[in-house]
């Protein structure tokens, strides 16, 4: 292989022995390798003790580094995290089944945010037997990562958005594009973030919000229509719990959608994407998006 090699994807099979993977990872570090900018690791003998040190010994030597995935891989932990070192280059980390408890959980972010301090991306799954709720004191830790573009925060529960936390996070990451709290498959119909919280994730990221998902509850209030509000310029695509929506409801959360957005806009249901009653939503906040156009062009 040439030593300029830039990216290594790494997949464990099943069956392979953690002495067999450890030896492979102590021949990379021993390897010319040194411009890797990419390296995936993906399978669950890398948890193993022997086979996370080998492989902590390869990120160590990759200055160069930009972007970590590890995927199924679990007992991720904060500690484990810290033997793989400090890079100022990595701009995008994955991973994959980690955090067993709010301790643990709030420690590694506390360990991102000092060992990769320039990220842009980072996408976490957290474990799936953490029941405890995550909120913003979990993941302050990463606060100081202020040019994060991309947060996904995937676990059982999570505590529901206030304004204090959505001024918080506007302080901690202004560059906000793509934001995503929460697991759809865990939480009930009736429950999730109210739609009130729309108005304060405007209020942060109006200018760079491209997509979320922090679960919107469809069949909670609808918040008024505000005359002068803050617009979503480039925000795409929200994501919901939609349940059972009478005729007035459906009229009531398209006219206060498409007031806080602009076109080309979607909702979508986690849960089922060819849901009928986002397709509805959906043919409502067209319409309306396209009367305001109409009227923009009459005036001009």
């Amino acid at each position: 292989m040439p030593p300029d090699l830039q990216a290594i994807r790494f997949d464990c099979l099943p069956g392979a022995s953690p002495a067999t993977i450890t030896q492979i990872f102590n021949t990379l570090s021993a390897s010319p390798f040194r411009c890797i900018t990419s390296l995936t690791i993906s399978g669950a003998s890398v948890a193993e003790q022997d086979v996370f040190d080998a492989l902590a010994s390869v990120v160590q030597l990759q200055s160069n580094l930009e972007r970590l995935e590890l995927r199924h891989v679990p007992r991720v932990t904060a500690e484990s995290l810290s033997r793989l070192g400090q890079h100022h280059r990595l701009v995008k980390l994955d991973i994959q089944h980690c955090g067993t408890s709010l301790e643990e959980v709030a420690a590694m972010f506390t360990t991102i945010g000092s060992s990769f301090p320039r990220l842009r991306s980072l996408d976490i799954w957290l474990d799936l037997g953490l029941e405890d709720e995550v909120g913003v004191s979990t993941i302050a830790g990463i606060g100081s990562c202020h040019e994060l573009r991309r947060l996904g925060v995937f676990c059982s529960r999570m505590k529901a958005l206030t304004p204090q936390m959505m001024s918080e996070m506007r302080l901690w990451w202004p560059f906000m594009e793509d934001f995503w709290l929460g697991r759809s498959s865990s939480i009930p119909r009736g429950q999730g973030t109210p739609l009130s919280r729309f108005y304060d994730i405007a209020q942060a990221w109006s200018t760079t919000l491209r997509s979320t998902s922090v679960l919107f509850n469809l069949g909670g209030d609808v918040p008024p229509n505000l005359e002068r509000t803050t617009k979503f310029r480039h925000l795409r695509s929200i994501t919901v719990i939609s349940t059972h929506l009478s005729n007035d409801k459906f009229a009531r959360i398209a006219e206060f959608l498409s007031s806080v957005t602009t076109p080309p806009f979607i909702i979508q249901d986690r849960r089922s994407y060819r849901g009928q009653e986002c397709a509805e939503l959906n043919r409502r906040i067209k319409e309306i998006h396209q009367v305001q156009q109409s009227r923009v062009i009459r005036k001009e």
